[in-house]
C-alpha cells in the first residue's frame, strides 16, 4: 500500500475518533509523501501531533510527518492544550467529572475523546459521537483504567 494512501486511511480511521475543535490557526502540516492537509494544532508529545480538521480530533505520529511538520509541533507543544476534564482538574462548584469528556488510551497508545458511562470489573461504557460503546478494561492503558476506576467511585 501507498504511504499516501496509508496516512489516507489513518486519517479517515482517526476522524471517527475525536472530537472539539480549538481557537488555533490553521496551519498546513505535511507528511513524508509530501501530502499537505489544513488543520488546527491541538497538542503535541514527542511522538504524536494531535490536530483539528472540522472539529474532529486527529493523532498523527511524528515520524510520518516531514521535518519542517515535525519542527511546527515541537514549537507549539509549549502552549497549553484546551480539552476535556481530567480528573486532576478542579471544578466549579456543582460540575461534576462525570458530566465531562474524557481522553481514553488504548493499550497501542491510540487517544479518544468520550464522556464515561459505567463500568464494572471488566469493562467501561463510554458516550461518544451519541454512540454507547462498551471498551475492554484490559485494552485500555493504565491511565484510562485508572480513570475508569476513578469515576467508577464518584458514580457510584
Amino acid at each position: 500500500m501507498k504511504p499516501l494512501t496509508i496516512f489516507a486511511c489513518l486519517l479517515a480511521l482517526a476522524s471517527t475518533l475525536f472530537g472539539q475543535a480549538t481557537d488555533e490557526p490553521a496551519r498546513a502540516w505535511t507528511n513524508k509523501a509530501g501530502k499537505t492537509i489544513i488543520a488546527q494544532f491541538v497538542k503535541a508529545d514527542d511522538e504524536s501531533v494531535t490536530i483539528s480538521i472540522k472539529g474532529r480530533r486527529h493523532v498523527l505520529k511524528l515520524s510520518d510527518l516531514s521535518e519542517q511538520s515535525q519542527l511546527l509541533a515541537a514549537e507549539l507543544q509549549g502552549e497549553p492544550e484546551p480539552g476535556p476534564e481530567t480528573p486532576t482538574e478542579e471544578l466549579p462548584a456543582g460540575e461534576s467529572l462525570l458530566d465531562k469528556e474524557h481522553e481514553w488510551k488504548n493499550a497501542a497508545g491510540k487517544v479518544i475523546i468520550a464522556k464515561y458511562l459505567s463500568s464494572n470489573d471488566t469493562a467501561v461504557t463510554i458516550l461518544m459521537g451519541g454512540r454507547k460503546i462498551p471498551y475492554a478494561l484490559a485494552q485500555l492503558s493504565p491511565e484510562s483504567r485508572e480513570l475508569a476506576a476513578k469515576l467508577r467511585k464518584m458514580a457510584e
